[in-house]
């Protein structure tokens, strides 16, 4: 305005927050959602029921990109057939958006109520390094009248939503420790990380007596990883051992 004195007060300053959706739902009616979580470095035990979301972003998760494989271990206290399930998304761009190539975990079926449940997963050989938020969301499939599941957003009749931050760094001479990850029915996921390793390499499982049950060719993948699934369903319980190249390991058949 040609009247105006001072020119100092003629503009407008507005802060504008983005903040991730905070979803409700019932998670005290029947126990649905995840009341325990353990990955890493972090173990949240008996976690409570509000209002069915909850911010545990002050907890760090540690992860090593040049691992990779994780071992999850949730509790749930509702499971019904195939009813009660799970998905786990990263904000790797972190613009508080959780989008579908952001899912790490997609609807894994939570078999068991009030039992620890182990869930492999991996994450991405590129992923970017640095703390995002990591958003678990758990609830009724079945019995549900509000949003889906992989609605990151929307409020599910039962189940809750949990927000963790993931700290994501990478080690730079990356382990070369043979890992062996228990799954229910007798099942294991082997994985090392070596990208000194040959492309290829043959895995022996055998007894303590040391007795060849089992033998393969497993290929080098474009992390450098190599990951076997082994099935011991048909074993008797006892102790046995993984042998990949150089490296050898005791497991137990509960």
């Amino acid at each position: 305005m040609s009247t105006d004195e001072n020119i100092n007060n003629d503009t407008i300053s507005r802060t504008v927050e983005h903040r991730q959706c905070a979803p409700t739902s019932n998670c005290s009616q029947f126990g649905d959602g995840i009341n325990y979580f353990s990955l890493s470095n972090i173990e949240n035990t008996n976690i409570t029921c509000a209002t069915g979301y909850e911010d545990f972003t002050n907890l760090n998760v540690n992860l090593d990109r040049s691992v990779g494989v994780y071992n999850l271990i949730v509790r749930t206290g509702f499971a019904q057939d195939d009813a009660e399930q799970m998905s786990i998304w990263i904000d790797f761009n972190d613009n508080t958006i959780f989008e579908n190539d952001e899912l790490i975990i997609s609807q894994q079926v939570l078999t068991d109520e009030n039992t620890n449940l182990s869930i492999i997963f991996t994450i991405p050989a590129d992923a970017s390094l640095g703390s995002h938020t990591m958003r678990v969301r758990a609830g009724d499939t079945v019995n549900n009248e509000g949003a889906d599941l992989n609605d990151p957003c929307g409020p599910m009749q039962f189940g809750t939503t949990h927000d963790y931050t993931v700290v994501i760094g990478e080690n730079t001479e990356p382990t070369s420790d043979l890992l062996i990850f228990y799954q229910p029915d007798d099942q294991y996921l082997i994985s090392m990380s070596d990208s000194n390793a040959p492309d290829s390499l043959r895995i022996y499982i055998y007894s303590i007596n040391g007795q060849i049950l089992a033998t393969n060719i497993i290929n080098k993948d474009a992390n450098s990883r190599f990951i076997y699934n082994l099935d011991m369903s048909y074993a008797s319980t006892g102790v046995y051992f993984v042998r990949l190249g150089d490296r050898r390991k005791k497991f137990i058949v509960p």
